[in-house]
């Protein structure tokens, strides 16, 4: 019945199907039912959808019995504890092989095969695809107590691998790197003391140049879930004859950089290794939930990916849309408060896809009996509402994807690992949590979201981009530097927080690094601070409209328990020494907090306060020459023919659009003519409202 309605009202007839649970077991049959429950499955699907197409979720998550009966393949903490399934135990990637072998060569042997279009295998210690086995560092005060890696045989086994071939065999090399004369491949350990030592000075960032053991480690401990997920996807590949898209749970990168109330855990819960995957042709599509912060009318659609990287590599990602719609059960992250919800936040989630060039995968967790099983999606006012917007997305798909971002937002994904674990949580989420998630998705400008490593891509598309934000590339390396330096150009303006380049892997911490990057000299003091900010008087683009005394202050986690692992105070204690650079904000002891930079061929806006406010970007947008679509504060999407904006329950409101060219504005659901004068459109968007826009 689901399917049936979903599939008429909608015309999606794509479905997943999800093998949950049970696969790899210590009970031989358990495979064998759980293909047998699947056939049955597709085959009740082609009795209502003949022209479906389907794709198959493998969830390769052991049994507990099956753990219970293979503690030598189970991950072992830093103090000898096992848990969660070891992602190097060669029993457990045999058998999931097997399975996935077994289960293609099944679906390959039944009539619906050519309806099969993809397969997805999963796995992941604990969600979102991360490795688990930190569990113990949640609220852990004492840092000797603090978890990171695995230390199975295998895993060690694993890492000595990863040095041999990272060395080139030398071992001389690795004892020069690692500050060990004694070290050698055949008995190199991770050590945890070195894994969680405190920060230089007790300040945010480790020095490379003292020992590069641990950072060695933190580079090669996401490959042990990353290099499973590409070798299942291979196996897919293979067995298949390349015929079919393999997707994969994976790429929570940036909230992973986060990590705070569990220190350590951020080792452990990464996906840093994505650049790697990337490259890997044997996956084709990324899957991973929008924020479960942001689900609500009036905020905006925020994603933890780096999605316009999977677009540089031709990778497709989707969203996994589990929109908690009005008519759901559970009450629990997020569900919509009315149908007027459910219509506002669905066209901001599929307006946001068609904008960015994701996908929609909607995830329908409704279950078992009663109200907790009426379907999310599949009740006829919301499955109409999906097939209105699906027809505008079709539309988007004819006229082609372009993007109209002049900003380019840049995450480096190496930085993390030379982050303190009770310290870096702060610097890591007044960027992210406190700025980036909040100011950004509001700014009304749309921006593209990559890595540092795909700054050098021969595609990656530079002269689109006006301005430039550096969100956290704390660490550059040499390649990674050049890359920047050949995007100094055609007036183009960088945007920078904190402490730029200031980690070098052969220089060490040096505030040099951070000139080299910034074009912008630093001085350093001793101790920590909270950073905090005043604007100057002096007239600039970037002060416009600014209140004068304006402050920009470092913010400080709330809860108490929080604060006392992540205290507000951080070091290196920065001052900008510049006296090329117009000052734009200082310090109480009148020393520069923030500063501009114009050079022959680009320009530099640096801020030691590594977070500021929408207002603050909006002038960076302007000095940069960026086109700013709205300066009022709203969920905000565009690309290139479509324009998406949002209210929340508050109440009406009217905003102002400034187009980016002479053009016929429409509503791209009722297909109604906008009346605009000049490139200026005004709109009213009633309480939790979502208008999609379609520029000619």
């Amino acid at each position: 019945r689901r399917v049936y309605q979903l599939s008429r009202a909608t015309s999606i007839d794509i479905f997943q199907f999800l093998i949950y649970g049970g696969i790899i077991d210590t009970d031989p049959s358990s495979p064998e039912k759980c293909l047998a429950v699947l056939d049955q499955q597709i085959r009740n699907l082609l009795g209502v959808d003949p022209d479906a197409g389907i794709i198959v979720l493998a969830d390769l998550r052991p049994t507990m019995a099956w753990l219970a009966a293979h503690p030598e393949e189970r991950l072992i903490t830093a103090f000898g504890e096992r848990d969660v399934v070891s992602f190097a135990s060669a029993e457990y990637r045999t058998e999931c092989r097997e399975f996935l072998i077994r289960l293609v060569r099944f679906l390959k042997s039944k009539p619906y095969w050519d309806r099969v279009v993809g397969l997805m295998p999963w796995s992941c210690g604990m969600p979102d695809s991360v490795m688990g086995g930190v569990d113990g560092n949640t609220w852990q005060q004492d840092r000797s107590k603090i978890t990171a890696g695995d230390y199975n045989p295998q895993a060690i086994a694993r890492f000595r691998d990863f040095l041999r071939r990272r060395y080139h065999g030398d071992v001389a090399a690795l004892r020069r790197a690692w500050k060990k004369p004694e070290a050698t491949f055949e008995k190199a350990v991770p050590d945890i003391r070195e894994l969680v030592a405190e920060g230089e000075k007790g300040g945010v960032f480790r020095d490379p140049v003292k020992g590069r053991m641990p950072f060695d480690y933190a580079d090669f401990l996401p490959r042990l879930l990353g290099s499973f997920l590409q070798e299942m996807a291979r196996c897919i590949k293979e067995e298949c004859d390349g015929s079919r898209l393999v997707f994969t749970h994976y790429g929570f990168l940036i909230a992973h950089m986060q990590s705070y109330n569990s220190p350590g855990a951020q080792l452990n819960n990464n996906n840093f290794d994505l650049p790697i995957l990337l490259e890997d042709d044997a996956i084709d599509g990324y899957i991973g939930a929008p924020s479960y912060s942001y689900r609500l009318s009036g905020t905006p659609f925020v994603t933890y990916f780096p999605w316009s990287s999977f677009r540089l590599h031709q990778r497709m990602y989707l969203p996994d849309d589990d929109n908690r719609t009005f008519v759901a059960g559970t009450i629990n992250y997020g569900r919509n408060r009315s149908w007027r919800e459910t219509r506002a936040i669905t066209r901001r989630n599929i307006g946001a896809d068609l904008t960015r060039n994701f996908g929609s995968w909607f995830s329908d967790m409704s279950r078992g009996s009663g109200r907790s099983a009426v379907p999310w999606f599949g009740e006829p006012e919301v499955a109409s509402l999906i097939e209105n917007m699906n027809q505008v997305y079709r539309r988007a798909i004819r006229e082609g994807y372009r993007s109209a971002a002049e900003i380019a937002v840049v995450f480096s994904a190496r930085t993390p690992k030379y982050m303190d674990v009770y310290r870096g949580p702060v610097l890591a989420n007044n960027l992210i949590k406190f700025m980036f998630y909040p100011e950004f998705f509001t700014l009304g400008a749309p921006f593209d979201v990559y890595l540092t490593s795909d700054l050098d891509h021969p595609d990656f598309p530079g002269d689109q981009y006006k301005l430039i934000v550096m969100m956290n590339p704390f660490f550059l390396s040499d390649r990674e530097r050049a890359a920047v330096e050949k995007l100094q150009n055609h007036g183009r303006t960088f945007l920078w927080f904190y402490a730029p380049g200031y980690i070098d892997e052969h220089r060490g911490l040096s505030v040099d690094g951070i000139r080299r990057a910034t074009g912008i000299s630093v001085r350093e003091l001793p101790g920590k601070e909270r950073p905090r900010a005043t604007l100057t008087s002096i007239v600039h683009p970037i002060t416009r409209g600014l209140p004068a005394g304006k402050v920009y202050e470092s913010a400080a986690f709330t809860y108490p328990a929080t604060v006392a692992m992540h205290p507000p105070e951080f070091g290196p204690v920065l001052r900008i020494d510049d006296e090329a650079a117009t000052p734009i904000a200082v310090f109480a002891d009148g020393r520069t907090a923030i500063a501009a930079r114009v050079f022959p061929t680009w320009q530099s806006v640096y801020s030691i306060v590594p977070c500021v406010d929408g207002d603050f970007l909006r002038n960076v947008c302007d000095w940069a020459g960026v086109h700013v679509y709205t300066r009022d504060r709203v969920p905000f999407d565009a690309n290139r023919h479509f324009i998406v904006v949002g209210n929340g329950y508050g109440s009406p409101r009217d905003i102002t659009l400034s187009l980016p060219r002479d053009t016929t504005v429409v509503d791209a659901l009722t297909g109604r003519p906008l009346k605009s004068h000049g490139r200026i459109l005004k709109l009213t968007l009633r309480e939790a409202e979502t208008r999609v826009l379609h520029l000619e």
